[in-house]
C-alpha cells in the first residue's frame, strides 16, 4: 500500500485474460450464449406451425446451427486462451505493477509505462475473480483480485475506486 492509494502487483495468466474479457464484454456473451436457445425454440415453433413432413429440412438445419454454436460458445475461450499463451509468452512473463492514487493509475508492465487520470476512467465491474477499471465500454485496468494481500487491501482499494468512480 502506498499513502492515500493501492499498488497491486502480479502476472497475468492467459485463462485470467480471457475471462476478463468475458467480463468486459459480457453483453456480448450474455447474447453468444442466448441465441442458440432463440433457434432451439424458432424450430420447435416452426415445427408444431408446419408439422414434421413439411418443416424437417428447416428444423433439422436451424437445430445443426443451434447445437454448432453452443459448441462454440463453450470452446472458444480455451482456444482463445491457448492461441493468447502461444503468441504472446512474453506477456505472461512480466509483472505487471498497478498503482491507483489520487491524480489515478499508473501501471508500468516490462517496457510498457501509462498514466490515466481519474477522469478517463468511467466506472469500474467485478465479479468474484476481477476487478476492472473501465473508460467507456473499453477495460483500462484488469486487476485480479488474487493479487490483493488482504481482503483489507482489497476493500481498501474499492473504497479509493468508490470515491473516483461510480461501480
Amino acid at each position: 500500500m502506498v499513502g492515500t492509494g493501492t499498488t497491486v502487483t502480479f502476472k497475468a495468466r492467459p485463462d485470467e485474460a480471457v475471462r476478463a474479457s468475458r467480463l468486459a464484454n459480457r453483453g456480448l456473451y450474455r447474447l453468444m450464449a442466448i441465441t442458440p436457445i432463440i433457434l432451439f425454440v424458432t424450430g420447435l415453433l416452426v415445427l408444431a406451425l408446419l408439422g414434421w413432413d413439411e418443416a424437417s429440412i428447416l428444423v433439422i438445419s436451424v437445430w445443426a446451427g443451434a447445437l454448432l454454436l453452443l459448441v462454440l460458445d463453450l470452446s472458444i475461450p480455451s482456444i482463445s486462451s491457448r492461441q493468447v499463451a502461444r503468441r504472446y509468452p512474453e506477456r505472461f512473463a512480466i509483472e505487471t505493477v498497478l498503482a491507483f492514487d489520487d491524480t489515478g493509475m499508473h501501471a508500468h508492465a516490462g517496457a510498457t509505462q501509462v498514466d490515466r487520470g481519474w477522469e478517463a476512467m468511467t466506472d469500474y465491474i467485478e465479479n468474484d475473480e476481477f476487478i476492472l477499471v473501465r473508460q467507456g465500454r473499453l477495460a483500462v485496468a484488469v486487476v485480479p483480485k488474487r493479487a490483493f494481500e488482504s481482503t483489507a487491501d482489497l476493500e481498501e482499494f474499492r473504497s479509493l475506486l468508490r470515491s473516483h468512480l461510480r461501480s
